[in-house]
């Protein structure tokens, strides 16, 4: 029988209308494939709230997992999974328990160039993306 622990690390900053946090995950083994390769992301987001219904973000992050413990190595990749994003996110909130989100990401190949992303039957090394979301809470 194993036991694991993972770990959860977040920080940030807040300061001139700025806010800026960073946190990263670091995971256990797969004892069940009898691997002990760990997987890890980091990632960090950069926010400024232009107004009272409007922010503007920002995000990079990067995602490890050499032993594919989470994540299948897809395309000509070897080495496991490693990859990572950045995008740039408009939000624009409606209501006190409302918003809408514009978000464009962009993810690219961790492994030397290698093509993961598949697109159309082919593979890419990266991938762009547009999305819109809403929001409501109660």
């Amino acid at each position: 029988k194993h036991w694991d622990a993972s770990a959860c690390i977040n920080g940030g900053i807040q300061q001139y209308n700025l806010s800026l946090p960073i946190d990263s995950f670091i995971g256990p083994p797969d004892h069940t494939r009898k691997r002990q390769h760990r997987w890890w992301n980091a990632n960090a987001q950069l926010r400024y709230p232009a107004g009272e219904h409007y922010d503007f973000s920002g995000r990079v992050e990067w995602y490890n997992d050499p032993g594919e413990v989470f994540q299948k190595a897809l395309g000509k990749q070897t080495g496991g999974y490693r990859t990572g994003s950045y995008s740039v996110c408009i939000t624009r909130k409606i209501d006190k328990n409302a918003l809408f989100r514009v978000e464009y990401r962009r993810f690219f190949s961790g492994n030397d160039n290698r093509s993961i992303y598949p697109f159309e039957n082919q593979f890419r090394d990266n991938l762009d993306v547009l999305t819109a979301a809403g929001a409501v809470w109660f």
